[in-house]
C-alpha cells in the first residue's frame, strides 16, 4: 500500500511541476518545445 501511495504522490508532483512549467512558458513565451527541452535538461542534471 505504501508503494502505491508513494507512486501517486510522485505522479501528483509530476503533474504539478508540468502545470507550473506550462504557466512559466506562457509567461516567458517559450512554447511546448521549450518545455520539453527544459525537462530533458532537468533529467540530465539530476542523473
Amino acid at each position: 500500500m505504501k508503494i502505491s501511495s508513494l507512486n501517486q504522490f510522485m505522479y501528483v508532483i509530476f503533474l504539478f511541476r508540468f502545470m507550473v512549467q506550462i504557466i512559466i512558458s506562457k509567461k516567458l513565451d517559450i512554447g511546448v518545445k521549450g518545455i520539453i527541452y527544459l525537462n530533458i535538461v532537468i533529467m540530465i542534471s539530476k542523473s
